[in-house]
This record gives C-alpha cells, sequence and structure tokens, in this order.
C-alpha cells in the first residue's frame, strides 16, 4: 500500500530557505550598487551647478566667488544632505562636493586661459 505525503520534507524546507537566501543577497547587492550610483550623480550635478553659479558670478562681478558670495546671490543651493567646498584661487576655483554617508568626493578644477575663458573638465570622483 502507497502512504501518501503531506508537505515538505526537512530536507526540502532547508533547501528553499537557502534558495531564497541566495535571491535576497543578489537583490541587497544590485540596491547597494544603485544607491553608490545615485550619490555619485548627486555629487557630480551639485559640482557641476556650482560650476555654472560660479559662470554667473564671474560675469558680474569679473571675479570667482567664494561658496558664501554664490549663496548670498542666490546663485546655488547644494542637494541636501551634500557639502560643497569652493576653493577661489588667482587662477580659477576649485569645487569639491562630499557627502557624509559616503567617503566619496567628486572634485572639479577651473582654470582661466590665456583669453580670460574658464577651461574646465568634468567632475572627478574618488
Amino acid at each position: 500500500m502507497l502512504i501518501q505525503r503531506k508537505g515538505l520534507t526537512l530536507i526540502e524546507v532547508l533547501i528553499i530557505i537557502v534558495m531564497i537566501g541566495i535571491l535576497l543577497t543578489i537583490v541587497i547587492q544590485k540596491l547597494g550598487g544603485k544607491k553608490n550610483k545615485e550619490l555619485i550623480s548627486a555629487l557630480q550635478t551639485d559640482v557641476r551647478n556650482a560650476q555654472a553659479a560660479e559662470n554667473k558670478y564671474f560675469a558680474v562681478h569679473n571675479s570667482y566667488g567664494t561658496l558664501v558670495q554664490l549663496d548670498n546671490a542666490r546663485l546655488f543651493n547644494p542637494v541636501l544632505g551634500n557639502t560643497v567646498t569652493i576653493t577661489v584661487t588667482p587662477t580659477g576655483y576649485v569645487a569639491t562636493a562630499t557627502n557624509s554617508a559616503d567617503p566619496m568626493a567628486c572634485t572639479l578644477t577651473v582654470t582661466i586661459g590665456t583669453a580670460g575663458t574658464a577651461a574646465g573638465a568634468d567632475p572627478v570622483c574618488q
């Protein structure tokens, strides 16, 4: 006579739990990388917005402004959670954006060329 089983054996339940754990690990790793990309994107946006604000400030004052001067002129506001520093040099400025949630920083260095126009590259994130 055949005995009919109802339910799962202990081994089958353990295999299912292990498979769910593996799938959760993969999903968590994918989401963690997405958050980091979003953070980098926000830092790059802040640096590019600082560059646009510096260009506007330079057009009016014929010099680059500090972060306080840009803020007073209502030209620049960083993304919430990001910290931006702007160091004005005799030949241009350096804008750096950081976030307390991650040790990464994005930096943009802009120098004035011989014709008086500013030349800068894309922000460098490290």
